[in-house]
């Protein structure tokens, strides 16, 4: 499965670094990143700004399709603590 995670990234122009720095910068799961990337339309930022609402909105589950993602981009934000680089 990491693999083929990996494949998909390379595929969209990510690399390992990419995908290593983004799971450690947010804690969560390889599947879980591959999963909020595929629904993100395989668009890096979107990905980031995603995780970026999670945090700061202290949403504490995975968004399992494209209608929460777009509900989560327009929360506004409990906080402004957390960010990503």
């Amino acid at each position: 499965m990491y693999v083929e995670f990996i494949n998909d990234y390379k595929m969209n122009k990510l690399d390992k670094e990419q995908v290593e720095w983004l799971i450690n910068e947010t804690n969560r799961s390889k599947n879980q990143t591959q999963e909020l990337f595929e629904l993100c339309d395989y668009d890096w930022e979107k990905l980031k700004k995603v995780e970026v609402q999670i945090k700061n909105c202290f949403i504490f589950y995975c968004p399992g399709d494209k209608k929460t993602i777009d509900y989560v981009l327009g929360l506004k934000p409990l906080i402004d603590s957390f960010k990503l680089k």
